[in-house]
């Protein structure tokens, strides 16, 4: 038999995601601010804005406020940023790099600033929060360039249908040419996808700035793509495909009348080995 262009992509998959902490709130937190008149660091507080637009403080490793100077004792040792992460949290922060990746994306901070790779610290005189995006000002302009349909929609994630003929990413450039800007680059699922997926509600733990497909399909196959709203469901769903515990069903057309209920067909498509 002869196959012909697969008709339609289906993916049953289980999410298997951890909890989400939400901080609902009809109003923006305050922002830390220093104790009265001395212009040292109050602290900060879960729920208060971070030093970034959207951001807020999710949790506080160590409270600081002492000088470690109290009863004529020497201010303890100070110690890299990224050491006393693995110590305070070595679940989220196990290994240097995981830990230095953290402090690079902005997510630490240190009495209300953005910590630094190479800060040393100091526990007890210092405070060490965590801050992570709450709130987005992404909005889609114009008009989408194609519709899709969804199919599915909660506060992390989505499940939509990628139509045949789109790719799910825009095509590599020679570098001279501004990605969004040609009607290639936006003929792609990756632009469609924010006409019509929402963003999680404001509070949300480490939303994503614009919703984002985990997987990809081929240009000329329609089927299932999976949209993730949180840093969290990224992560997880796409360990999941990289593990290969998602189950795929393909179904294609093929021509004329098969012998066999079952077989193998090992055959390149369109001109292409499938690796």
């Amino acid at each position: 038999m002869r196959g012909v262009l697969a008709a339609s992509f289906l993916v049953f998959w289980i999410c298997e995601c951890g909890p989400f902490s939400l901080m609902m709130g009809g109003s923006s937190p305050p922002s830390p601010t220093p104790r009265g008149g001395s212009g040292e660091w109050a602290g900060g507080e879960v729920g208060q804005a971070g030093d970034k637009k959207g951001f807020t403080i999710l949790r506080v490793l160590s409270e600081g406020g002492t000088s470690g100077q109290k009863d004529g004792k020497q201010k303890p040792k100070g110690e890299k940023l990224a050491s006393v992460l693995m110590n305070l949290d070595p679940r989220n922060y196990p290994t240097p790099s995981a830990a230095k990746r953290e402090i690079r994306k902005g997510a630490i901070l240190v009495n209300g600033a953005r910590g630094r790779v190479d800060q040393v610290v100091h526990l007890g005189s210092e405070q060490i929060a965590v801050q992570g995006r709450t709130s987005t000002t992404f909005k889609a302009l114009g008009g989408p360039p194609f519709n899709i349909k969804v199919v599915h929609q909660d506060n992390h994630v989505a499940v939509v249908i990628k139509p045949p003929g789109v790719c799910t990413h825009p095509p590599p450039h020679s570098g001279q040419v501004v990605v969004g800007q040609t009607t290639a680059d936006r003929m792609t699922m990756s632009v469609a996808v924010p006409y019509f997926v929402t963003p999680s509600q404001d509070g949300t733990e480490k939303m994503l700035w614009r919703p984002m497909v985990v997987h990809r399909l081929d240009k000329l196959t329609e089927g299932v793509q999976i949209v993730a709203k949180t840093k969290q469901a990224a992560v997880d769903l796409q360990a999941q495909f990289v593990a290969r515990s998602v189950h795929k069903r393909y179904i294609a057309v093929v021509e004329g009348s098969p012998e066999n209920d079952e077989g193998t067909i090992d055959l390149p498509v369109a001109g292409r080995s499938a690796v």
